[in-house]
């Protein structure tokens, strides 16, 4: 039927926009841009993943430093772990020329990694070897390797670039294998992997007390904790800060922990210019980092830097272009952009990527403010069935505008809101003023404001909330922010 070729048609357009690579890419930087491949672990021990993970992660992060060097973060290619598809064809979903793939096989204190350099567009083998070394050599390996892919795609390392490929966290194999844990751990996102992940750091550091990534990693896990779990938001800083001024002050260029700091200061501290200090050094000592172009681009979203932040989220989504996250948050900046159409198209390849994420609420306000109510309504159903409590109240919703219009459907969200057993104050905040109820609206979020919560900041670039940007109350919530320098989109 019509409806189903549409949808086909639909999803193909969305998956072009995210897989197509931009064709209009300068000849030399598409030369010298590169995916690593995950490594394929010959290990008999499948619990050895987090070694061969490693060491793609490691050969990451020194060939990151290259600035000359394009370089897709690690989230987007271990979807390729097991594929089917061709060099070529992951070549062009990834926008790279070049694909570095390769194996590990580890047996007690003896390693073997073969990697191989591959041209995409001829299949051409450009460089390849075979190490068989004690594993106190994978350091030089790792270096080694990325070395040898930078010379064959002839990117010219910087003095610095060079000293900080060939500057060895660690020269102990079992605290390097810790960390590799700590990061594998780090990854899974999850209140459980951020607990294990300080366990290995911890461990890593009892046996190399100088192994400034390890205090980063640490850093790092302490930051995200309180997102994901009820520690209180601010001891994980406490642990977060005490960690990350000794990952610096063991090695003050360590991006890791210049992310992390930077971090810290936005949004804890709220000391807005000096975490821009810090991120931006993040950015110029790794240019490939993706968290510290993200958060940095959160940081410019929180300072209405609408501009500068879509400049950064586009760095990410060119390093990292099968990242969900990223996505949803480049949604939500063409949202604040007033650019609705390329804010649904973010939302719907969100959608692609991680079906069970909250992409319908984008899809929800973006449709409102073109006009098109009525999708409008059907991504608020969607919104609906993802809880329990509120899925009785998807067919409701459509029968609510049917009779009242899309400005009934938004005073009953009110309502659903209001009959929670435990109100969202921030959720009646941003309903009461789409409604024009300016004194409920503060009410609300001067009650959320109350709590503290860790992303407060974000209250001074919310497009729901601009109709009570010149109220009083509001300022003075945004004073105390510390942002009332920031008040003019840029």
């Amino acid at each position: 039927s019509c409806l189903v070729f549409s949808k086909i048609l639909l999803s193909l357009i969305v998956l072009c926009c995210l897989f197509i690579p931009k064709l209009f890419k300068s000849k030399e930087k598409l030369e010298k841009s590169i995916a690593v491949l995950p490594f394929r672990n010959l290990s008999n021990d499948t619990t050895q993943l987090y070694f061969s993970d490693g060491i793609v992660e490691a050969i990451l992060n020194y060939l990151s430093k290259v600035g000359e060097l394009k370089v897709i973060s690690s989230t987007s290619t271990k979807r390729y772990r097991d594929t089917e598809l061709s060099i070529k064809e992951i070549a062009r979903e990834l926008g790279v020329a070049s694909i570095l793939e390769g194996s590990v096989q580890k047996s007690g204190n003896n390693v073997r990694i073969t990697a191989q350099l591959i041209e995409a567009k001829t299949d051409m083998h450009l460089w390849s070897e075979i190490y068989d070394k004690d594993i106190s050599d994978i350091f030089a390996i790792q270096s080694e390797v990325a070395q040898n892919v930078a010379k064959e795609l002839k990117a010219t390392l910087t003095s610095v670039e060079k000293e900080q490929i060939n500057i060895y966290q660690t020269q102990n194999p079992e605290a390097y294998s810790l960390y590799l844990q700590g990061r594998f751990n780090i990854e899974k996102r999850t209140e459980d992997g951020f607990r294990k992940s300080i366990e290995y750091f911890e461990n890593a550091i009892s046996l190399d007390p100088d192994y400034a990534l390890a205090y980063a990693g640490l850093a790092d896990a302490y930051f995200l904790l309180p997102w994901y779990s009820k520690m209180p938001w601010k001891e994980g800083y406490a642990q977060s800060k005490e960690y990350v001024n000794k990952a610096l002050g063991i090695d003050k260029n360590l991006a890791e922990a210049h992310t992390v700091l930077g971090t810290l200061l936005c949004w804890n501290d709220w000391k807005w210019e000096e975490a821009r200090k810090e991120l931006q050094l993040a950015c110029e000592l790794n240019p490939n980092f993706v968290p510290a172009h993200s958060y940095y681009s959160e940081l410019l979203d929180i300072l209405r830097e609408n501009s500068e932040a879509r400049k950064q989220i586009n760095i990410v989504l060119e390093l990292d272009p099968f990242f969900p996250m990223m996505h949803s948050l480049s949604g939500a900046y063409y949202f604040r952009e007033s650019k609705y159409r390329e804010s649904l198209d973010e939302y719907k390849v969100l959608q692609e990527l991680n079906p069970g994420s909250n992409y319908a609420l984008g899809l929800f306000y973006n449709y409102i403010k073109l006009g098109e109510d009525l999708k409008a309504v059907e991504a608020l159903q969607k919104v609906l069935l993802r809880d329990t409590l509120t899925a009785k109240n998807a067919t409701l919703a459509k029968s609510i505008y049917e009779k009242s219009g899309i400005n009934g459907v938004l005073n009953w969200l009110v309502e659903l809101a209001l009959n929670r057993s435990v109100p969202d104050p921030y959720e009646l905040a941003t309903r009461y003023a789409s409604i024009g109820k300016k004194e409920e609206a503060l009410y609300w979020l001067e009650k959320y404001f109350d709590t503290q919560p860790v992303d407060l900041p974000r209250i001074n670039n919310r497009p729901q909330l601009e109709t009570l940007r010149s109220e009083p109350r509001f300022q003075a919530m945004i004073k105390k922010l510390g942002l009332s320098d920031y008040q003019t989109p840029k």
